[in-house]
């Protein structure tokens, strides 16, 4: 029994041995893995910074880009608009100046030296002009289909009359 006692005691020294064995492998591997895994993470986040640094560095030089255009672009609608504003007002003069004297005499013509604000005033008494007639213009347009709806002929005038020899039932 003794040695039945000496052989389990061995054995039980052979399994902490080994066990103490798999402890230190499993501990040298995790502590590997965990550095792997650091150093991954790292890489990665210093690959993350570099590529948010170049989306940042991209986005700048495309706004001052897009700015730039904008500039541009408005800088040739304002310089369009005042062309256009000049020729519309060299215009306007050079009609004055082409209009006959008689047109100038009766007030058919335009006037020369006329300011925007008059312009505005003579517009805005265009406008009032141009709404009553159209108040009257729709007044007109229903007038004549009111008629027409109380000359209205009856269904039963209308129906044809019936053949001789044949008889029409209804419905």
């Amino acid at each position: 029994m003794l040695a039945l006692l000496d052989r389990f005691q061995s054995a039980l020294q052979d399994f902490a041995g080994r066990e103490e064995q798999l402890n230190g492998e499993f501990r040298t591997r995790t502590s590997a893995e965990t550095k792997a895994f650091e150093a991954a993470t790292q890489q990665q986040a210093a690959r993350l910074s570099e590529r948010i640094a170049d989306a940042e560095t991209g986005l700048a030089a495309e706004r001052k880009n897009y700015r730039a255009k904008f500039e541009k672009r408005k800088a040739r609608i304002t310089q369009a608009h005042l062309t256009c504003t000049r020729q519309v007002m060299e215009g306007t003069d050079a009609k004055d100046a082409e209009a006959p004297a008689s047109d100038k005499l009766n007030g058919s013509g335009t006037q020369t030296g006329r300011r925007p604000g008059q312009c505005r005033r003579h517009l805005g008494q265009f406008q009032i002009k141009l709404a009553a007639s159209r108040e009257i213009f729709v007044l007109l347009e229903k007038r004549p289909a009111a008629l027409f709806a109380l000359r209205q002929i009856p269904q039963t005038a209308c129906s044809a009359p019936a053949m001789a020899g044949t008889e029409s039932s209804p419905g």
